[in-house]
């Protein structure tokens, strides 16, 4: 049984680590998504999801929201072990 869930753990965490590594590494290695000109562009003309239509490139606008979201999420999480731990004592 604990090899059973040794495997489901790890698999666990084998999914989950490449979003969350996205999230935390992104902002440093994209450019800022805001140009200062351009048209929306299609798929292959240099960003590998395209641009928005003010022509900001969405996969850096997307690893940056992941960034935020990140965030938030573990904000949540601490706020509800302080409540949690101040309710149980």
């Amino acid at each position: 049984m604990s090899g059973r869930r040794y495997r489901r753990t790890a698999t666990g965490a084998l999914l989950l680590a490449p979003p969350c590594a996205a999230a935390l590494i992104g902002p440093f290695v994209t450019d800022s998504p805001v140009p200062s000109e351009g048209m929306p562009y299609a798929r292959g003309d240099g960003h590998v999801l395209g641009t928005d239509a003010l022509g900001r490139d969405v996969l850096a606008l997307l690893l940056r929201g992941g960034a935020s979201a990140l965030g938030v999420a573990c904000a949540a999480v601490a706020l509800a072990c302080v409540v949690g731990a101040a309710i149980g004592l």
